[in-house]
């Protein structure tokens, strides 16, 4: 599914599409209605979507010859339960002037949009200094409106940036949670300490960094032995394969992709 569409996580997979469906004879085209719609998605090999539909006749208002009634249609798309522990995850965000602030907001959407109810999520965000925007929290509204919140700025603290993250996850981590870190960044730090002196304290932690590259000149030498020392991954761009490759290694997995209605 793109990017900047929000679906559930596999642990309470609910995708609702509200539908208004109009017509003319009422009788007559309500029962075409109920045995017309339908749903189909890319489903990975190991998981299926279970699919319901509801139709709620209350909603069905008769306005008189030649105005139109309405319906609320409900379909409901149900994936597998997720397994493991739960996920303290930090969104640490990079926000200079050499990145585009819309995708790295877009990609942090993503991430919250799949944890569960028992999964944590903290940002922080780095431009000229690092500042911890929100405090790990169980809160994904919260979340959402601090991604949305952030400002641009000039240059790259991105060593600070790691080091506010780690502190968070070190200080506020659940002890049988699954911490890691999201880094979609250029690579870039010309203000603060270094990037890999707090790449060793998240290895010392087991904390693993999964760093993306957002732009073409992004420095991905850096970026990816960021991942590789703290057992992470690094990602040359960001996609929906990204996305289920980092879940997968939370011990999730994505029902399906590409959800299609027809009516």
């Amino acid at each position: 599914m793109a990017v900047r569409k929000r679906q559930q996580d596999c642990r309470s997979l609910a995708l609702i599409i509200h539908e208004k469906i109009h017509w003319v004879l009422v009788g007559l085209l309500l029962v075409a209605l109920m045995g017309g719609l339908s749903a189909t998605a890319q489903q990975t090999d190991t998981n299926t979507i279970r699919i319901e539909q509801t139709i709620d006749p209350a909603q069905i208002v008769a306005r008189g010859t030649g105005s139109p009634s309405t319906a609320m249609v409900t379909l409901k798309l149900s994936g597998p339960a997720a397994s493991g522990a739960p996920l303290d995850l930090m969104l640490v965000l990079d926000r200079s002037a050499s990145i585009e602030l819309d995708l790295v907001k877009a990609i942090a959407r993503t991430f919250v949009d799949h944890l569960g109810s028992d999964d944590h999520v903290g940002i922080v965000s780095f431009s000229d200094h690092a500042q911890l925007d929100l405090a790990l929290t169980v809160e994904k509204a919260k979340a959402l409106q601090a991604i949305d919140a952030l400002t641009p700025g000039t240059q790259t603290a991105l060593g600070d940036g790691l080091m506010l993250g780690l502190d968070e996850l070190v200080k506020s981590g659940r002890s049988n949670a699954l911490k890691f870190i999201i880094l979609p960044t250029d690579g870039g730090n010309n203000v603060g300490q270094d990037p890999l002196l707090q790449t060793s304290r998240a290895a010392e932690k087991q904390i693993p960094i999964y760093s993306i590259s957002i732009t073409p000149a992004a420095r991905r030498q850096l970026l990816s032995e960021i991942a590789q020392r703290t057992h992470g991954a690094f990602f040359a761009n960001f996609s929906d394969d990204v996305l289920e490759s980092v879940m997968r290694r939370a011990d999730r997995a994505v029902a399906g992709r590409f959800i299609v209605i027809t009516q």
